[in-house]
């Protein structure tokens, strides 16, 4: 959807006879923003020694599954899982995990 498609909606029937009515007590009110939520990423901040196993996550809402959110890690540090979860609400977010060993070459 674009933006532009922000507006009231009303249902109507029309029939392949000459039965056309508009139900105009039944709207549907669309929003459309284009501004989605930032990602999370945890821990937000994070002091490891060198050689420590290190996890951490990036979530982002994945309101449309057939445009999922990209979720890159910079640099590719070691291995990557993404999953796509549901929430107990019913709104999806997409996952990532990088999992890496600590080296001075990372600071």
């Amino acid at each position: 959807m674009q933006p532009d498609h922000d507006k009231t909606y009303y249902f109507r029937l029309e029939c392949p006879s000459k039965l056309k009515w508009t139900f105009s007590n039944n709207v549907v009110n669309i929003k459309v923003t284009d501004n989605p939520p930032l990602p999370t990423l945890t821990p937000s901040t994070l002091k490891v020694k060198e050689g420590a196993f290190v996890n951490l996550t990036c979530s982002a809402p994945a309101p449309c599954l057939s445009n999922l959110p990209t979720l890159i890690w910079t640099p590719r540090l070691g291995d990557i899982q993404e999953t796509v979860q549901k929430n107990q609400d019913k709104t999806q977010f997409k996952t990532s995990i990088l999992n890496f060993t600590a080296s001075r070459l990372h600071h």
